[in-house]
This record gives C-alpha cells, structure tokens and sequence, in this order.
C-alpha cells in the first residue's frame, strides 16, 4: 500500500478543461473497429463545464450521447494534451447506459476460401 501511495498522483480539473472519457471495453463486442489489446478506452475531448464537489464533474457531450448523464466521477476521465497535429475524426456511434459501443460491419472487403484436401 505504502508503494501503491507514492506511486499515486492526484488528479484535479478546472472549468474549461478538456479531459478523455472512458469506455468501458465488454468482451466480445467490437470498440470502434479494433479488437483485442488495441480497443480505445477513452472517448473525447469533453470540455468541463462544472465543478460538482471535488470528485464529480459536469461535461458538455455530443447530442449523439444525450441519453447518458453527464456528470461524472474523476476517475473516469483522464487528462487531454492538446497536439494541433494530430486531428481526430468522429464518427456516428450509439453508446449504451452502461458505457459500451456495439459496431455492426457495413461491408466485407475480403474473404478467403479454405480449400481441404
């Protein structure tokens, strides 16, 4: 425990912040096209709009996210670096209640066929 608590950095966030959100990986369900070890856990940048208590805070999301509520605990977001070199591109996805994403394959590019003896 002594070892865990130096290791361990406190984590605060003003008003104005942008922080990553995290999704919770399920398994067996696809995470944004990728699988396996690769899968994001974080979503965002969300912009903070409120600070609730010292633990919870309150995000501007999409409107694609309006059916999750937008207050949350500290432990679910991380810290967002700016880099104006790298842009990143959102897509139309639907979140669950419960922080999971389900993508369905729109085509198949390519298939093999398995030829026995």
């Amino acid at each position: 425990m002594s070892y865990a608590d130096s290791k361990r950095r406190n984590l605060e966030f003003q008003v104005g912040h942008h922080v990553l959100l995290r999704v919770t990986p399920t398994k067996g369900i696809i995470h944004f096209g990728v699988r396996g070890k690769l899968n994001p856990r974080f979503i965002g940048p969300y912009e903070i709009l409120e600070r609730i208590g010292e633990m919870a805070h309150w995000l501007a999301l999409l409107p694609a996210l309006s059916h999750v509520h937008n207050v949350f605990h500290i432990s679910m977001m991380k810290k967002f670096i700016t880099n104006p070199d790298h842009v990143i591109q959102l897509s139309d996805f639907e979140l669950n209640n419960d922080m999971t994403y389900e993508e369905c394959p729109l085509k198949i590019v390519d298939f093999k066929e398995q030829v026995l003896r």
